[in-house]
C-alpha cells in the first residue's frame, strides 16, 4: 500500500541487497528459492530474518534508555492528517456453484474438462527441478512428464503409475533430508541465543556488582 500511495517500485522479502550504479538489486526468498529482482529508486523494500544479524543492546546500555525522556507528539504536530484512503466501491457475493453432471464416457469427460473447464493436461505436474536435491528425483520428474505426453490418455488408467510411485519414494527421502538440514540449522540457532542469554545474564551481575560498589562508596 505505502509503494503503491507514493507510486514508488517495491520488493519484498529481502534477503540480500545491493545497490549499483543507482539501480537497486534485490534477492528474494521465494518458495523455489531464491529471485533476483532489480528495480529504480527509490523504492520501498520490505526484509527476510536472513538480511542481517540482529544486535543485541548491552545491559548498561538498556539502562541509559530507560532513563531518556520519551517525547509523546501529535498527529498534528507532525503534520499528518488521519483519514481512511480507502473507498469500498461494491460487495457482491460469490456465484453460486452449479449442480453436477454425469457423463457417459471417459472421451465425454475428458471434453467437457478441455473445452468447458480449459484444463490444461500439458502443466507441469511437478515443482521445478533445481529445488531438488536428490539428482535422482530429477530424472524421475522428467521421466514422468514425458510419460504423461506420451500417454496423453493411458496415463490415467495406470501407465505411469509406477514412475509415479519412485518418484513419492525420491521426494519423501529427500523431505528428510531436508527436515534433518532444518533440524540442525534450529540446534545451531537455539545454542547461539543460548549463549546470548548466558551473557547478558553475566552482564546483569556485573552491573549489579556495579550498583553495590557504588552505594557501599556512598
Amino acid at each position: 500500500m505505502l509503494a503503491g500511495l507514493l507510486n514508488w517500485p517495491q520488493a519484498t522479502f529481502a534477503s540480500k541487497v545491493d545497490i549499483n550504479s543507482g539501480v537497486l538489486e534485490v534477492v528474494r526468498e521465494v518458495d523455489g528459492g531464491l529471485e533476483t529482482v532489480s528495480s529504480a529508486l527509490p523504492a520501498v523494500v520490505t526484509t527476510d530474518l536472513r538480511l542481517n544479524e540482529p544486535r543485541y543492546a548491552s545491559l548498561p546500555n538498556i539502562m541509559k534508555a530507560k532513563k531518556k525522556p520519551l517525547k509523546v507528539l501529535t498527529p498534528a504536530e507532525l503534520q499528518v492528517e488521519i483519514k481512511s484512503r480507502l473507498q469500498t466501491l461494491k460487495v457482491t457475493e460469490p456465484p453460486k456453484r452449479q449442480g453436477g453432471k454425469m457423463v457417459a464416457s471417459v472421451d465425454e469427460l475428458l471434453d467437457k474438462l478441455r473445452n468447458e473447464a480449459k484444463f490444461s493436461f500439458t502443466l507441469d505436474m511437478h515443482p521445478a527441478l533445481a529445488d531438488h536435491l536428490n539428482p535422482g528425483c530429477i530424472d524421475l520428474v522428467e521421466r514422468l512428464n514425458a510419460c504423461h505426453t506420451d500417454h496423453r490418455w493411458a496415463k490415467f488408467f495406470g501407465k505411469c503409475n509406477a514412475l509415479s510411485e519412485a518418484l513419492n519414494k525420491c521426494l519423501a527421502q529427500e523431505f528428510e533430508v531436508r527436515r534433518k538440514h532444518q533440524l540442525k540449522e534450529a540446534r545451531a540457532r537455539r545454542a547461539y541465543y543460548a549463549a546470548k542469554w548466558k551473557q547478558m545474564d553475566e552482564e546483569d551481575k556485573l552491573h549489579a556488582e556495579f550498583e553495590q560498589a557504588q552505594q557501599a562508596r556512598k
